[in-house]
């Protein structure tokens, strides 16, 4: 029997690229954690949730965004134009103050503008939101 080499099966199509296939799957995995996120903000702004205090809320949906983050997070932006680029900072920058709002449920220190729990979620949701948004801009992905 005679098999056919890499060369003539990628001349026809038949050798899949894993890297691609890798990126597709990261990019739904991380829509479907990004959906989460956005279930579990409106329940527990309609009160429809198990979570009473407030501060559980904060700290599980930081949680959901840090998973996000790290599926799909800056990652595409850094391989497509490195880290000094201005997504990349923007990202980073929200990263960062993504992580002084979950610890501030965590620990309770006190930060500017953020006066109550329930400000500290909505922060942390629009720091999400925004996150989101700038990973599904229309960048050139090939730099």
């Amino acid at each position: 029997m005679i098999k056919p080499d890499m060369d003539t099966l990628s001349d026809i199509g038949v050798v899949m690229n894993t890297h691609l296939t890798h990126t597709h799957r990261s990019e739904l995995v991380a829509s479907i954690i990004e959906f989460t996120a956005l279930v579990f903000f409106l329940a527990v702004l309609s009160q429809f949730t198990v979570i009473a205090d407030i501060r559980h809320a904060t700290i599980i949906l930081g949680l959901i965004g840090f998973a996000a983050c790290i599926v799909g997070g800056v990652a595409p932006i850094h391989r497509a134009k490195g880290w000094t680029s201005n997504e990349a900072a923007f990202g980073i920058v929200l990263g960062v103050i993504a992580m002084l709002l979950v610890g501030h449920a965590c620990f309770g220190y006190c930060l500017p503008l953020i006066d109550s729990d329930q400000t500290a979620f909505m922060a942390l949701a629009g720091v999400i939101a925004a996150k989101v948004l700038i990973i599904d801009l229309p960048w050139d992905r090939n730099g």
